[in-house]
């Protein structure tokens, strides 16, 4: 699934896998991130938000970047990265 992406941040603690996150794009214009995961016990220590802010950084000069959550994940999105 990873190496299907366009971009991709992935976290590793100890060679496991603790998160990540990908986004799938045109490379040009716009570009939609469908998947944000990070391990439950591994959850409430920052990974998500450096997840992102890396993530963002590889899409930067990109017109539009989308994403889709459910209602209680919104704060994440509006308040803690820059989706505003």
């Amino acid at each position: 699934m990873l190496s299907g992406s366009s971009y991709m941040a992935v976290a590793v603690e100890d060679g496991q896998v603790t998160g990540f996150v990908q986004a799938i794009s045109d490379g040009v214009l716009s570009a939609y991130i469908p998947l944000l995961e990070v391990r439950a016990q591994w959850r409430g220590q920052g990974i998500a938000s450096r997840l992102m802010e890396n993530l963002l950084a590889q899409l930067d000069g990109l017109y539009m970047i989308d994403t889709a959550c459910d209602d209680d994940l919104v704060p994440f999105y509006t308040d803690s990265v820059c989706f505003v």
